[in-house]
């Protein structure tokens, strides 16, 4: 897939919307790390939202490793391209990518 396709005020917000649902998912997987240790509870249709946030921030934490190691050799800065894709998902892995080939003269 290419970003030059899409519309880029559609791919801004994606990037948005992508970064404000990554940190909520943060927020809300400290405060069950704060309600486990607690020895709270958390309403059962949190637990849900909890499931979907660790996946997202799965998916999304092996997004950052692989911009890492993508940018690692070219000489980048891993760390902070790392850290956005992190944050913007595979919105940002596409940017990078793209971002490459345009260097490459491809």
């Amino acid at each position: 897939m290419k970003l030059k396709a899409l519309n880029p005020k559609f791919v801004q917000l994606i990037k948005i919307v992508s970064t404000l649902l990554i940190s909520n998912a943060m927020g809300l997987e400290l405060w069950n790390l704060y309600a486990v240790f607690t020895h709270q509870v958390i309403p059962s249709f949190i637990q849900i939202l909890v499931i979907i946030a660790h996946l997202a921030l799965l998916s999304h934490f092996i997004e950052g490793i692989i911009a890492g190691f993508y940018v690692f050799p070219r000489g980048g800065n891993y760390i902070k391209d790392g850290i956005y894709t992190f944050f913007t998902g595979t919105v940002g892995l596409l940017e990078l990518w793209e971002s490459e080939s345009k260097i490459m003269g491809e």
